[in-house]
């Protein structure tokens, strides 16, 4: 692939983020303030434009990164429970302060924001380990979709570009409008969704085999952008095994799409009520810059702890290989990406008949 055909960033979502009826939170450091005040700003600009009312966002700070985490969970508690009508009859007896008197009911996502700049000491390695790890937990643990705004660069000027703010010409790109599209992305992941887009299932000319048919289950696939054109293939080949041979409807396959495959298990946790077996596809090649081996062996446990204490299978699809010279390859073994989404399709209906049998 060319130089000139690469788009770095998130492809933008083929859905209408329309936020009207959304209440977002963004928590921020006080520590780089001058770098975190335009992040801040591009999230809220970017929330706006996609319909979310100024009186729906709130903004609270604290003073470093560390402190993140805590922040956003005791907000969104509090919210919760600000929505509950026996909480609210407590409250005001005890005359319990409120989060706000602008915004009713919970907040549907929210955004972390802050700013970590590598210096002489191993400080910079253990707060980003800690606070992305908090981060995560907290949009596990509330269900309430987090978004990872924390910037951690080696250098101020890696970080001001990242904020928009960059010296000379090139001002760089400002993150916090990510952050504020994702927000809206993921909190619309509560609302109904009919996410199957038949015009990008490749036309097939032969007939398909129909074997005979499963108990159907309700089906989620959960599918991260990066290296998409790796990606889009093998979503499109599983859309067509399991629509085409496998007979389901296009209503019983729900398809979403995350930014990171670092964000594939929050996803998955979304779709539990709604999906009886979930595939989560990714790809993960070691050659980039952004890889480590230890945020995906996180990420494998938390898809497989998944699936077990909630009784929903989920088929950990997630592709890790050295470079794209190895998925070429094994892509090739399996005769193409149609015949490793056969594959995977057809050892998921395989599992799924054993539960039913087994009583789970």
């Amino acid at each position: 692939m060319g130089g000139d055909d690469f788009h770095k960033g998130v492809k933008p979502s083929s859905q209408k983020l329309d936020g009207s009826n959304l209440k977002i939170l963004i928590v921020h450091t006080r520590w780089n303030q001058e770098i975190v005040d335009p992040l801040v700003i591009g999230a809220v600009h970017t929330l706006e434009a996609h319909g979310v009312h100024p009186s729906n966002i709130v903004i609270r700070d604290v003073p470093g990164a560390y402190e993140l985490p805590g922040a956003a969970q005791k907000l969104i508690r509090q919210s919760q429970q600000q929505s509950n009508l026996v909480s609210n009859i407590v409250d005001d007896l005890l005359n319990t302060p409120k989060l706000s008197d602008e915004v009713k009911g919970p907040f549907d996502a929210a955004i972390c924001i802050g700013v970590l700049i590598k210096g002489s000491t191993m400080h910079f390695e253990y707060i980003a380990d800690a606070v992305s790890h908090g981060i995560m937990r907290v949009g596990l643990d509330t269900n309430v979709p987090t978004v990872f705004g924390v910037l951690t660069c080696l250098t101020d000027e890696q970080a001001m570009q990242r904020a928009g703010i960059g010296k000379g010409d090139d001002k760089g790109h400002n993150h916090g409008e990510d952050w504020g599209t994702a927000a809206v992305e993921m909190a619309l992941l509560r609302l109904p969704l009919t996410s199957y887009h038949p015009e990008r299932v490749p036309i097939r000319r032969r007939e398909p085999e129909r074997p005979q048919r499963h108990t159907a289950p309700k089906i989620g696939i959960v599918y991260s952008v990066e290296n998409w054109d790796l990606i889009e293939p093998l979503v499109n080949e599983l859309r067509y095994e399991l629509s085409e041979k496998y007979q389901y409807s296009p209503i019983n396959i729900r398809v979403t799409q995350a930014e990171s495959i670092h964000d594939i298990p929050a996803f998955i946790i979304n779709l539990h009520q709604r999906s009886e077996l979930v595939f989560a596809l990714g790809v993960a090649l070691k050659t980039s810059e952004t890889f480590e081996q230890r945020l995906v062996d996180l990420l494998t446990q938390r898809i497989s702890s998944i699936g077990v204490p909630g009784r929903l299978p989920v088929f950990d699809c997630i592709l890790v290989r050295d470079g794209r010279a190895q998925i070429e390859k094994l892509l090739e073994c399996m005769g193409g990406a149609s015949g490793l989404a056969e594959t995977w399709a057809r050892r998921a209906m395989d599992t799924y008949a054993q539960m039913l049998k087994s009583g789970m």
